[in-house]
């Protein structure tokens, strides 16, 4: 398994698939939020050089990924904070430490590029703490949501 950075811009094709499978294992609220993701946004915050894209390949084929948007902390202006948009590993790709590693790798280029905050949200239904626990990451907030459409 190979892990490394790469453009979201040129990886669309191949995220598509692997997006919605992980829409599929995760989403509670598939019949009322459905996947359509804004590739044109994600282009337009790549073109802002706000958004790192670390992906996981077997051989050529991607597998994994983990995306993080970054930018100055708005509560914070003298540091950076990156938020994962979205980590995922094909489930017969999971063996092994490959979640581990993916997280330290994106760990160590974020602070490289001055990010100095990271946060992976965890679905509740879909935990992955220990991991978390284990690279020294912090329980810090709980988030609640709320369907508000039709």
């Amino acid at each position: 398994m190979k892990i490394q950075l790469e453009s979201i811009s040129d990886l669309i094709d191949e995220l598509e698939p692997l997006i919605k499978l992980h829409w599929e294992q995760i989403e509670l609220n598939q019949d009322k939020i459905k996947l359509k993701p804004d590739w044109d946004q994600y282009k337009a915050i790549d073109k802002l050089g706000m958004i790192r894209t670390y992906t996981v390949r077997h051989d050529t084929e991607l597998v994994g990924y983990f995306i993080a948007v970054y930018m100055k902390a708005l509560h914070h202006a003298d540091h950076v904070f990156a938020n994962c948009d979205a980590i995922y590993i094909r489930p017969d790709k999971r063996k092994g430490s490959i979640g581990h590693k993916l997280i330290k790798y994106a760990e160590k280029d974020l602070a490289k590029i001055g990010v100095s905050m990271m946060t992976i949200n965890v679905k509740t239904h879909a935990p992955f703490d220990k991991l978390l626990n284990r690279l020294g990451f912090n329980f810090t907030e709980k988030i609640y949501t709320k369907y508000l459409g039709d």
